[in-house]
């Protein structure tokens, strides 16, 4: 898996408008270039596939299968040393784990692809810009709230529940979708715990195959996410991230794979979350929508 840190972008950036002004200076028309421009990539979703939500927030440029650079959406003059036909191909970026530091194309959306005619001194604008998932994602899991049943279940150490709030003030909404109900947990003592664990355990690939997963939430508090791991003699929990608090919903990839194949005896796995309340929180609220557990 290729990894960009948001330096390493700017660097890739500043790299190729150098380059681009060295050549201009020589005076040859064959060095003046072609520009591209766009706003964002849109997700497409079909039926069993949960909501069109989405962070994408790079695009990795290639055209006639030359890598031009990686860069931060939006984006209005990227350069390109070429003109007329081309083959464009554009793979959707993401934050993985949420870190600007770990940008990489997201293996599960497919490639943007489109002949263009670039013409030297222009800006041509991508105006159609879309994704979707790729045939071979399988979705082991999702959980959007919506029916009356949750997929995951309260553990025995936890002081609170994790409930449906149908509260239009706290449920996330996606444009142009139906979402009548998120999920929520909140903990009010000072010695209060949340935690919650997938109903089902899952098997997943062992074999180093990408293994994500999306989720919306909200918090206000802390939140660790983890897995529960079942082997034949024992069942490990091992905390794997922690969700930060914002004050907005965000949209996160959690990677899964390395703490998945560190487990080559493992039988299946669970996902869970966890809160502590904070002492200068005086209520820890976590919001939770969207969840979808993909693998290759």
């Amino acid at each position: 898996m290729i990894l960009f840190s948001g330096k390493a972008i700017r660097l890739i950036t500043v790299l190729v408008i150098c380059m681009v002004a060295y050549s201009c200076d020589k005076g040859s028309e064959e060095d003046i270039p072609s520009y591209i421009k766009a706003e964002s990539i849109y997700l497409k979703v079909v039926d069993g596939q949960g909501t069109r939500s989405q962070k994408i927030t790079d695009a990795w440029v290639y055209i006639d299968n030359e890598f031009i650079g990686v860069f931060e959406l939006p984006f209005y003059k990227v350069p390109v040393l070429k003109a007329g036909k081309h083959q464009l191909k554009i793979y959707p970026g993401i934050k993985m784990n949420g870190i600007a530091a770990t940008r990489v194309p997201y293996s599960f959306y497919i490639p943007y692809e489109k002949e263009i005619n670039l013409v030297r001194g222009n800006i041509d604008t991508l105006k159609d810009l879309k994704t979707e998932y790729s045939s071979n994602t399988v979705f082991a899991w999702q959980e959007d709230f919506e029916q009356s049943t949750i997929s995951l279940d309260t553990t025995k150490r936890s002081f609170s529940k994790l409930q449906r709030t149908t509260d239009v003030g706290k449920v996330f909404h996606q444009a142009g979708e139906y979402n009548s109900s998120s999920g929520i947990a909140v903990v009010s003592s000072d010695s209060g715990i949340f935690e919650c664990v997938t109903h089902e355990a899952f098997t997943l690939p062992l074999n180093g195959n990408d293994v994500f997963m999306e989720m919306n939430y909200k918090t206000n508090n802390a939140v660790t996410v983890g897995l529960f791991v079942n082997t034949a003699l024992k069942t490990i929990q091992e905390p794997l991230l922690v969700l930060n608090r914002n004050t907005e919903w965000n949209k996160i990839y959690i990677n899964l794979t390395a703490a998945i194949v560190n487990h080559q005896d493992a039988i299946n796995f669970k996902i869970f979350f966890g809160v502590v309340k904070e002492s200068d929180v005086a209520e820890a609220e976590f919001l939770i929508d969207n969840i979808k557990l993909v693998h290759l």
